[in-house]
């Protein structure tokens, strides 16, 4: 294992007991009678590490002691034992936030001791914010030997590849080749999932008793050498069952600054749009320069209707095709293709107390990104003070100068005729910023594709100009999957372009292929292809 690249060994829940008299963490004397210290060493003198698990609450999930307002205490613990890797979990006090892992991160750095740190926030919302002070953070609950459930969890992780890197890596938790009654197939759908995502690669079985088909698997070196590859960008789901997968769209803070991902992944490019005149009346594309894509919508899991996205762009999709009535002020986005203009949600938490609420604040004050579409309703002819015809959740601007899509609703920091006094600030409820439209990492809790049939395209870069791709079959039956160049969107690499191809978990050549390829991949199984440019041979 070790010859491999694997190098630490973990403890999860249950090494400890009860504090000391001195409030301090100790080892369980009957599982480590000699304590953590020479169990450290002897992990090091094998040129290992040791991993140990805790949590930023008062007990971990077990009942044992957690490190919340402990954290100097426990972190120069960890250190003092030569300890290399701690998971903190989150086992109490849910309505505690990320501070609380972030104290731990802090303390674990004041010990000036080398030590990764993972997070499992028990997030259910779409801030991964563990990104900046975490090495690993988890992106959805936990796993089990269970196909759905695997391929669930690396759907949930895609949409975070924004806040991924080196030193910062996205979990969708421990690999479960070997468990339960998974096959080999989908044992190295686990695997290489896992791998061309850049997703830890932490064993969750008893690797002594794994059969020779499934070490093959987890030692593997090729398939391992992507995982670390030292470019380490996060492959990403690029089609689901020959359907492109999108790009969410949401709103963000239209005086946004950020260069790195904040809050949704979104930076201030991510904010930048053009209209693109299509014939028509008063009809454009909406073209996003930072991902080279097109406004367009899909529908979407578990919503009643479609929803805005991001496809490449092309003239054959007619969801890419908006009306903007009043394209040089305020009015609506009206998508061609449903009739329906983009409409943002608005139920409030002061009108789901009070019952009701006269102009209702927007979801995104509470966390949520909630555009959906409406029939358009323009603001008849006013000539009064008392206009109140008009749909502000339906209001955008798009400015050529700043190259923002706006929404333009009041409401969003003044509350209307509240306790007889109009247009006033309020304090009754948070009040929200200028929003603009913007790309975003996630607009719900739930995975990329995830009911989608078929097989499902993965591609990413690699260090040294090459390209990995993995086709992973969701079909109880064998199924072609096409491997497409013009998946990665990198400009000058498409149709035309010719690739070496060589299947890594077989160590098969495919040959030199132009534009893609077109494979069988057995039922519930994964290929990994790694692709080079520039070979006339293989």
């Amino acid at each position: 294992m070790a010859a491999a690249g694997y190098e630490y060994i973990c403890s999860d829940d249950g090494w400890d007991t009860k504090r000391n008299a001195t409030g301090y963490l100790q080892a369980d004397p009957v599982k480590f009678p000699s304590g953590i210290p020479p169990l450290t060493s002897y992990i090091h003198s094998k040129g290992l590490k040791l991993g140990l698990y805790g949590a930023s609450s008062s007990v971990v999930c077990s009942g044992r002691p957690g490190s919340l307002y402990l954290e100097d205490r426990d972190a120069r613990t960890y250190a003092a034992w030569g300890v290399d890797y701690i998971k903190q979990d989150n086992c109490g006090e849910y309505a505690l936030g990320m501070s609380r892992f972030q104290a731990f991160a802090d303390a674990i750095n004041r010990t000036g001791q080398r030590i990764a740190i993972s997070t499992e926030p028990f997030s259910i919302i779409a801030n991964p914010l563990h990104a900046p002070f975490a090495n690993l953070w988890r992106t959805g609950n936990d796993i089990g030997p269970d196909y759905g459930t695997i391929v669930n969890r690396i759907d949930l992780n895609d949409k975070w590849a924004p806040f991924t890197g080196p030193g910062r890596w996205a979990d969708p938790d421990m690999i479960q080749v070997g468990n339960g009654q998974l096959t080999e197939a989908e044992c190295r759908t686990n695997f290489g999932l896992w791998a061309v995502t850049k997703s830890p690669l932490i064993l969750g079985t008893n690797v002594a008793h794994l059969p020779a088909n499934l070490l093959s698997i987890i030692l593997n070196k090729a398939v391992i050498a992507v995982n670390q590859d030292p470019l380490g960008v996060q492959a990403t789901k690029r089609s689901a069952n020959g359907q492109i997968s999108p790009k969410f769209v949401g709103l963000a803070p239209c005086a946004t600054a950020d260069v790195t991902p904040g809050i949704n992944g979104v930076t201030a490019a991510l904010l930048q749009w053009e209209l693109r005149p299509v014939p028509g009346n008063n009809t454009y594309n909406i073209f996003h320069p930072q991902t080279n894509r097109c406004l367009a919508t899909r529908p979407y899991i578990n919503r009643p209707g479609p929803v805005p996205v991001l496809l490449p762009c092309t003239s054959k999709d007619p969801t890419q095709v908006w009306e903007l009535p009043r394209s040089q002020t305020i009015g609506g986005l009206i998508n061609q293709q449903l009739g329906l203009a983009l409409s943002v949600g608005d139920s409030t938490l002061y009108g789901t107390i009070h019952g009701s609420d006269k102009q209702p604040l927007l979801d995104q004050a509470y966390g949520l990104t909630n555009i959906t579409f409406a029939p358009y309703q323009p603001e008849p002819p006013c000539d009064s003070r008392d206009c109140d015809d008009y749909v502000p959740q339906q209001s955008f601007y798009f400015s050529p100068i700043t190259g923002k899509i706006a929404l333009s609703l009041m409401a969003s920091n003044i509350y209307r005729c509240f306790e007889g006094s109009c247009y006033v600030l309020t304090s009754h409820y948070p009040a929200t910023v200028d929003l603009c439209l913007s790309q975003v990492a996630s607009i719900s809790n739930d995975g990329v594709d995830t009911n989608v049939p078929g097989v499902h395209v993965w591609a990413g870069p690699l260090s040294g100009g090459e390209y990995v791709f993995a086709l992973d079959n969701r079909d109880s039956t064998t199924t072609q999957g096409t491997l497409a160049y013009s998946l990665l969107e990198v400009p000058g690499i498409g149709d035309t372009t010719s690739m070496c191809l060589r299947e890594l978990f077989s160590d098969t050549a495919l040959g030199v292929h132009v534009g893609g390829i077109t494979l069988p991949v057995p039922s519930h199984d994964t290929l990994v292809i790694k692709a080079t440019l520039g070979m006339t041979s293989c």
